[in-house]
């Protein structure tokens, strides 16, 4: 029985780890994307004494072959930012995570004009959904959950 159960922990391990390590390669994302981004207005309002009037934000992110990140969402740069496979077969159809992540880096500079921090790390967990990127844009800090920020929603170009 203990054979069983650590002969089945070790298969699962196994694929999950394949599915992570030697599953796809990225270079069906790689290109320029571009859209809109919805800025969710409650992080912005709250961080400045001024209200938010930017409802949507240009969004231009190139992946390179090499997974790195590149581009800007409103008129903050992407700075060593990289894209990664984020789950596998079973993740997905536990719908765990999600498919892809961008994680890494930073972006420096505002996003919206009432924006007080100028460099923040980030991290965008995304699909693809009708070949678009759907995702979110979230500042991360060391001890405290994601801040959403931005609702992304690009399109290949």
């Amino acid at each position: 029985m203990k054979k069983t159960i650590l002969f089945l922990g070790l298969l699962l391990s196994i694929t999950l780890l394949s599915e992570v390590v030697l599953g796809k390669g990225l270079s069906d994302i790689c290109g320029t994307w571009q859209g809109k981004g919805r800025v969710f207005q409650s992080h912005f309002t709250r961080s400045s004494a001024d209200s938010c009037k930017t409802d949507s934000v240009d969004i231009f992110l190139v992946i390179h072959p090499d997974n790195r990140v590149s581009g800007h969402i409103g008129k903050a740069e992407f700075v060593d930012c990289i894209v990664k496979k984020n789950r596998g077969w079973l993740g997905r159809l536990l719908n765990f995570k999600t498919d892809y992540i961008i994680t890494g880096g930073t972006i420096a500079g505002n996003i919206v004009p009432v924006d007080t921090v100028i460099q923040k790390k980030i991290t965008i967990p995304f699909n693809i959904v009708d070949n678009n990127i759907k995702g979110t844009l979230m500042q991360t800090y060391k001890w405290k959950y994601p801040d959403p920020l931005i609702r992304v929603l690009v399109s290949k170009k």
